[in-house]
């Protein structure tokens, strides 16, 4: 093939293989070999391709991997000669069991053949007055032998099925001794011009030039390489670019690296997703949306959150994913919709973990400030208490539409009840002066009055869209405080009055951020401002707290 191919190869450079048989000489390749160049070849349609040449030699002595390296071979080629010596066998059909699961699996999630030709290339065919040399006495013995049944399970399965996952199957056969079939140059004179040569390269001319004479390896040449034979590579209905089949050979070598071979449906995932864009492109809008809530620095979310951030995701991926260019047929479409989705639990899996080891972390750390003072340990639990609640409550109220009261009520007993439970739990062994329990219930309370609040101003409104920016305001305002009297009173006390002083021009400037980004007209901003300051007044209680303590 490679002297068809290329005329100027020398017979030294040929590196094919052995087919062994019964033949005990050690072959000169292992595993799977690619020859290092592609041959361009034009196509009887004008289009312009390439042959890459693929040598699967050297895997007899080992079962399990021959059958795992014929399999890998058959999902890189559009042409999969196989080389039998004598005649065919049941043997050959246990050495394409895995390759037929695979393309069962691959077949019946693409609707489409997963292989394209199979060639059973026989060589030192006899029986020649049964079924003579070449592709037509091959095709015959191959209809033949795939018409008999068998009565080994896994044999029959594979002789079942092995036309639905091939779209072409086809036989060919080579003489036994070709020296004295059907070459017209005498042998004395070929060795004659041979003469004088080291024996290895001897050999290895002489078995070139005597396949080169012989009209079947002609023949068989043609049948193989001949332009008007060839057939581009398929996967999925699809064809593939060279670009394609190199992305392929990787995630398929990746695939067969371990010591046990892949399972089908892992064969039909990697398929599909290395060659599908639709799949990469939304699985890169669920990563890129999840990343953005769940940064490193930011505190963990809770589970409700999380949960919540998980299923917005993977519909943006879902609707990324539906507003690709489709390829395909229907079957190949929902398929790369099930391994997006695949794709994104394991994404989402990661993520969970991940989120779970910094809650336990941030859980950790508030417990070890039990070393460092109750008091202070004690504000800090109301505070993650309270973002536990806040948190819980935005998976319900935190949605452009309006939140029945009802529902409403129900989340807020459900987020109180487990938060004050943490708080229950966290607080056994601390002890403050102050009724810290009723300072969550209070804080809480407030932070409720200010979501009743702005859920009653979102069923009337008519953009509810720009009344959200009222519950923003009121956020970037309270952040705005805590900013400010955290930065003035860190290092040293400040005496009462000063506080006090401190935190009023602070709560006004406070107030002005919410007047200044308000929606809506003035009663309804100073309803907002009034539960602003309720909730100012919560944190000033607990910031003099920690000023005493």
């Amino acid at each position: 093939m490679l002297r068809r191919l290329d005329p100027s190869t020398r017979s030294t450079d040929d590196r094919g293989g052995s087919t062994r048989g019964n033949d005990d000489r050690p072959s000169r390749s292992s595993g799977i070999e690619l020859w290092p160049h592609l041959f361009p070849v034009t196509l009887p349609t004008g289009e312009e391709a390439v042959i890459a040449l693929m040598d699967t030699q050297g895997a007899a002595d080992d079962a399990p991997r021959s059958q795992a390296l014929q399999a890998l071979a058959t999902l890189l080629s559009s042409l999969q000669i196989f080389n039998v010596v004598d005649d065919l066998s049941d043997d050959v059909l246990e050495q394409l069991r895995q390759s037929i699961e695979f393309g069962q699996a691959l077949s019946k999630s693409t609707d489409t053949p997963a292989f394209q030709k199979l060639m059973f290339l026989v060589h030192h065919w006899k029986a020649t007055d049964e079924f003579p040399l070449g592709a037509a006495g091959g095709d015959h013995l191959v209809t033949k032998w795939l018409q008999n049944k068998r009565t080994d399970e896994q044999i029959e399965m594979v002789r079942q099925h092995i036309r639905d996952c091939f779209s072409d199957i086809q036989g060919f056969l080579l003489p036994l001794d070709p020296l004295r079939n059907g070459v017209s140059r005498s042998p004395s004179n070929l060795f004659e011009e041979l003469s004088g040569i080291h024996y290895m390269e001897l050999v290895s001319r002489l078995c070139n030039e005597v396949m080169a004479l012989h009209p079947k390896y002609r023949e068989l040449n043609q049948e193989a390489l001949a332009p008007e034979n060839l057939a581009i590579k398929v996967v999925a209905g699809e064809r593939l670019t060279a670009g394609d089949l190199c992305r392929l050979i990787t995630k398929y070598v990746e695939l067969f690296s371990s010591e046990e071979p892949p399972k089908p449906e892992d064969v039909v995932y990697a398929t599909i997703a290395c060659l599908y864009p639709a799949v990469q492109a939304a699985k890169e809008q669920y990563v890129e949306a999840m990343a953005s809530v769940f940064r490193e620095g930011q505190p963990a979310l809770n589970d409700d959150e999380l949960m919540r951030q998980h299923k917005e995701a993977t519909a943006k991926a879902g609707a990324t994913f539906h507003a690709q260019k489709k390829t395909g047929n229907d079957s190949l479409v929902q398929n790369g919709l099930k391994i997006l989705l695949k794709d994104i639990e394991k994404c989402f899996d990661d993520i969970d973990r991940e989120n779970t080891g910094k809650r336990k972390k941030e859980e950790h750390a508030a417990e070890k400030k039990n070393n460092e003072g109750s008091q202070q340990y004690i504000i800090e639990l109301i505070k993650t208490c309270t973002e536990m609640y806040i948190n819980a409550m935005k998976a319900v109220a935190d949605v452009d539409g309006f939140v029945t009261r009802d529902n409403l009520r129900r989340a807020h007993a459900t987020a109180k009840e487990n938060a004050m439970n943490k708080f229950d739990v966290r607080s056994k062994n601390h002890t403050v002066e102050w009724d810290s329990r009723f300072k969550l219930t209070c804080v809480i309370g407030a932070r409720f009055r200010l979501i009743q609040h702005h859920n009653e101003v979102m069923k009337d409104a008519k953009n509810r869209q720009a009344v959200r920016g009222n519950m923003k305001a009121v956020e970037v305002a309270l952040k705005s405080y805590r900013t400010v009297m955290s930065s003035t009173i860190s290092g040293e006390g400040m005496n009462d009055d000063s506080l006090m002083g401190h935190h009023n021009r602070t709560l006004g400037a406070a107030v002005e951020i919410v007047e200044s980004l308000h929606e809506g007209d003035e009663d309804t901003a100073e309803k907002y401002v009034q539960e602003l300051k309720t909730l100012i007044g919560e944190e000033f209680a607990m910031i003099r707290y920690s000023q005493k303590s």
